[in-house]
């Protein structure tokens, strides 16, 4: 593999409160999007987000080069679940899916050819967009976008909202309700998988895609850019229109948050373009 860019920013503009992270070495290269907080559960100052970025990330850069998918994310889990039981929190964490150190995961195998998603990170491979998305989370976008047109229809101004969200505080419940159905055996559409220190079953979580050429480019991502590009100023610059032009996050792009307060967008971002041979 042969890195071209790589690239890392904290939504709030300080780095040590970024939740995405990216894993390079000879073997792997993966962009990490960890949880946003939900619970107000912090260790050392430190979100759970955050947390499974950073064991995700010492993971993946010890996996065996030649380790197929399923063993890749026990391995991973694995040692999310060791951190758990080292800090005394595993039964804590096994009842508290919302507490949980959490995250979304593309990872590339240069020996498999393959690129390995659980979640909603995505990638742009020769070219051709790939991004997974929940369910749940368009509902909830559609749904804050509901009440922002709402709390506007009332005399609410796009200024006020971006520094006090309402929408936002009134799908919170909504958003700690969906991790009942994180890494869960009900079979439902609304059921999702992420990374989280607990098994689940490869099957229904894991995807994984089969590579259709010996050599190419490959952009991984968290899903801090609504939309992927071949290069990393193009898909910057994309994102900075939308900053511009829909702060909240609620016309040209639906989210659950908007760019508040003095951030620089509306969620982390991570970035790696690099090609394969």
């Amino acid at each position: 593999m042969n890195v071209i860019e790589q690239f890392i920013e904290a939504k709030t503009g300080a780095a040590e409160t970024c939740e995405d992270g990216i894993a390079v070495n000879d073997y792997f290269a993966a962009a990490i999007d960890g949880v946003t907080n939900k619970s107000g559960f912090s260790f050392q100052s430190k979100s759970p987000g955050r947390i499974a970025m950073e064991l995700i990330k010492e993971a993946v850069l010890d996996l065996n080069p030649e380790i197929g998918a399923e063993a890749a994310l026990e391995n991973i889990n694995r040692h999310i679940r060791d951190w758990y039981k080292d800090k005394g929190f595993l039964e804590e964490m096994r009842l508290k899916k919302e507490e949980r150190c959490g995250a979304s995961l593309v990872l590339f195998s240069d020996f498999r050819k393959e690129l390995w998603f659980v979640g909603d990170c995505q990638a742009l491979v020769n070219g051709e967009s790939i991004h997974p998305q929940k369910q749940a989370d368009r509902i909830f976008s559609d749904l804050r976008a509901l009440i922002i047109h709402a709390e506007l229809a009332q005399g609410k101004t796009e200024e006020e909202l971006l520094q006090y969200d309402t929408s936002r505080e009134r799908i919170l419940d909504l958003l700690k309700l969906q991790t009942k159905l994180q890494n869960t055996s009900h079979n439902s559409e609304f059921s999702y998988n992420i990374i989280d220190g607990f098994d689940w079953e490869p099957a229904r979580g894991l995807r994984v895609v089969p590579l259709n050429k010996p050599q190419g480019e490959i952009v991984l991502a968290s899903d801090g850019y609504p939309r992927l590009f071949p290069g990393l100023a193009e898909t910057e610059a994309a994102l900075a229109d939308l900053l511009r032009e829909d702060p909240l996050c609620y016309r040209q792009y639906r989210s659950t948050k908007g760019r508040y307060g003095g951030n620089v967008s509306f969620d982390d971002r991570c970035y790696i373009r690099f090609t394969y041979r």
